[in-house]
């Protein structure tokens, strides 16, 4: 037998005795893909030698075997860039599955909700958004409006947010003749009451518009920028108005559907 397969049914019967008993349990040992087929290879030649020399043969299914370990070799290789997107698509239904979950609900949560979708703000400021929509300045750019928030505390700042035209108008019917009132009670009553987890809205944001933008664009609009650095990307307002309605145009029938 060769060196290096007597190494390893050496290392088998030295640590893993068992093993002999059971040749299917070489399987269930944290070993690498490679190792494995080493030793189920020392096995085959093991099983040769005993059957030469001695007329023994034991009862074990090599090919079997090699294509068990296989699975293991799956397990070693991972899809980063896939993994990924599957991530990705998982957190933007989600967001998707509490729209529509929300869909009967009073019309006051299903604006909130549809609002956090469309903007990835932070659930507070969503209210601070909404409670202050009428008075907010604005502007029109093609399928978009750009709103200035300037809504400034502590450590955390949302400068501005963008909406659908769609949406801007909807609301701005909706909330012209309603005018219902956001706080913090509305907020941990729908966390609470509805289980709905308003961060998986800023979530779904990100993996949306990072199809068409670029982080600091995303930070820009999430309100994770200093005042310097909007200063310096708001000359480019118009272009990332753009490129945030290719990224969410292919979501703009949710406005009929949650607000009808």
């Amino acid at each position: 037998m060769h060196r290096n397969y007597l190494n390893h049914l050496y290392y088998l019967v030295k640590n893993y005795s068992y093993v002999l008993k059971d040749y299917t349990k070489i399987l269930e040992l944290d070993l690498s893909y490679k190792t494995l087929t080493m030793m189920i290879t020392a096995f085959k030649r093991f099983n040769e030698f005993l059957a030469n020399e001695y007329g023994i043969v034991l009862n074990i299914d090599f090919e079997k075997l090699k294509e068990i370990a296989k699975m293991k070799k799956g397990e070693e290789k991972i899809d980063i860039f896939n993994f990924e997107w599957e991530y990705q698509k998982g957190i933007i239904q989600e967001a998707l599955d509490i729209l529509k979950r929300m869909k009967n609900e009073s019309l006051k949560k299903r604006i909130f909700l549809i609002t956090l979708f469309f903007t990835g703000l932070r659930a507070s400021e969503g209210c601070y958004l909404l409670n202050n929509f009428s008075n907010l300045r604005f502007l029109k750019y093609k399928e978009t409006v750009i709103i200035e928030l300037n809504y400034i505390r502590r450590t955390k700042k949302a400068y501005l947010t963008i909406l659908p035209s769609k949406l801007f108008k909807k609301l701005s019917e909706i909330l012209k003749n309603e005018n219902p009132s956001y706080n913090l009670y509305f907020i941990e009553n729908l966390n609470k009451r509805n289980n709905v987890k308003t961060y998986i809205f800023r979530k779904s944001f990100v993996a949306i518009a990072s199809n068409t933008m670029q982080p600091h664009e995303i930070d820009l609009l999430q309100g994770r920028m200093n005042s310097i650095l909007v200063k310096h990307y708001v000359r480019h307002l118009k272009e990332i108005a753009e490129k945030y309605e290719k990224a969410f145009e292919p979501y703009y029938n949710l406005i009929e559907f949650i607000l009808s």
